[in-house]
């Protein structure tokens, strides 16, 4: 295996220079410490060892696909590259002949800019992008829209912020393809109400709530309810949502599909992939709740929902982070393999630990003592996961940082770590020498999961 660097080649903010500069600066009264001096051999013997390594030429994996039709490098911007051709760089001077501008976050995390998206692609409204980068606002951007929010859109050259705001104005400038049924409509009203259902009383402030264990804002000096009755709610709103649906006959709110779906769409999309994750609950194929098993199949079938919707490992690795969430392990899970596993380990942590430090490759450049300490946490993670118990975190030492950025940077060093060590361990564990067939199962399961968590 090849070295795992766990920093750049440049020194971190407030430290010496790297010990490789130093040495080549040229003065001899440079002294250089012995783990200096061995660190400058491993950096040159790498530097010798280059040449080694293949050629690489992007060219041959060239291939003409039609899903690149349209994919746009955004050199030295974020995001890096788009999916279509239909963006503009994130300047205040960005403009477009189409009839609407679109400003949303880089991500496309948001759930208010996600109904603005879905609209227009379902709409068929030709539109241009300009993505703004939630962490860093241009200012421009806050001088333009005066909640600093996103969604904001230019429609026919009118600014117009709030995401309901938007879609209003998206029905009324283009009629020919609507998402609402007509003023006259009986179904206006029927309309107009599930979309205050949703808004103000919908599954998704229940669901998020449930997800998180815990309510969002509300008086702190209240007692916090139990998960059970935060699972009670949910399933409250999960029935009011069922009944309405049965009122339909088709799948969706109202007999066709309508903004009412895409006002209900992101938060759907994230309860029906945290739920198994975080809590065991299935939203698709649970037979309490057909009518929203159904719902949410229509939805996956249309072409528009296609182009916006994220995948279950992205939003389980956002709201794992958001929320401080691990995923659900029902103890029927943790079957007698990964008991075994984790045992094992736990009894054997010295040698494992011992063999990815020998056998890993992984880079001493953060100096021996810490290395040694990020693969120990890693494997104690790694036997607590299969055990069922608690997970050790840099944060849980409350260890004190000169600053936010060497905070990060210790837990980039970490990360490397242990991203080395659990994929050295999935591959290195044997069955039956180390443990049986199932414990192994269990185990390179558990290093995966550990390792898809890390970043």
């Amino acid at each position: 295996m090849a070295a795992f660097s766990l920093r750049s080649a440049g020194a971190l903010p407030g430290s010496r220079p790297s010990p490789i500069r130093r040495a080549q600066r040229g003065r001899r009264s440079v002294v250089l410490n012995p783990l200096e001096r061995a660190h400058v051999a491993t950096m040159a013997a790498a530097a010798d060892n280059v040449g080694l390594l293949p050629a690489i030429d992007w060219d041959l994996l060239e291939r003409s696909s039609p899903q690149l039709d349209g994919y746009t490098l955004r050199a030295g911007q974020v995001p890096s590259s788009c999916p279509t051709e239909d963006q503009l760089p994130t300047s205040s001077d960005s403009d477009t002949a189409k009839r609407v501008l679109l400003y949303r976050d880089t991500n496309a995390w948001c759930p208010f800019c996600e109904r603005v998206w879905f609209a227009l692609l379902e709409k068929g409204i030709e539109f241009d992008t300009v993505f703004i980068d939630l962490r860093a606002k241009p200012d421009w951007y806050l001088e333009m829209v005066p909640t600093g929010m996103v969604p904001a859109a230019k429609v026919d050259g009118k600014l117009i912020y709030e995401s309901a705001d938007i879609l209003k104005a998206l029905e009324e400038s283009f009629p020919d393809t609507p998402l609402l049924p007509p003023s006259d409509d009986p179904m206006s009203q029927r309309a107009a109400e599930l979309i205050d259902m949703c808004d103000n009383s919908g599954v998704g402030g229940a669901g998020y709530t449930y997800l998180a264990g815990r309510r969002m804002g509300g008086d702190a000096s209240d007692p916090p309810p139990s998960v059970e009755e935060l699972k009670a709610a949910f399933e409250a709103k999960l029935n009011e949502m069922e009944e309405v649906l049965g009122e339909s006959e088709g799948p969706f709110f109202l007999p066709e599909f309508s903004l009412v779906d895409i006002m209900f769409t992101p938060a759907m999309e994230r309860l029906a992939c945290n739920m198994p994750r975080f809590r065991g609950f299935s939203l698709r194929d649970n037979p309490s709740y057909p009518r929203v098993g159904a719902w949410l199949a229509a939805l996956e079938a249309r072409p528009a929902f296609s182009a916006i919707k994220s995948d279950p490992e992205t939003l389980g690795l956002i709201f794992g982070k958001v929320f401080g969430l691990s995923p659900a392990q029902e103890e029927e899970e943790r079957d007698v393999g990964a008991l075994e596993a984790g045992g094992k380990l736990k009894q054997n942590h010295a040698a494992v630990v011992a063999d990815v430090l020998k056998n890993a490759g992984i880079s001493q450049d953060s100096g021996a003592e810490f290395v040694a300490s990020a693969v120990e946490m890693t494997v104690y993670n790694l036997a607590a996961t299969l055990l069922g118990q608690p997970l050790k975190t840099v944060e849980s030492d409350k260890t004190e940082y000169n600053s936010p950025a060497d905070a990060l940077a210790m837990k980039r060093r970490v990360a490397a770590v242990s991203a080395a060590t659990l994929a050295f361990l999935r591959n290195r564990v044997s069955s039956p020498r180390d443990m049986t067939a199932s414990a192994a199962v269990a185990f390179r399961e558990a290093a995966v999961k550990q390792l898809v968590a890390l970043y």
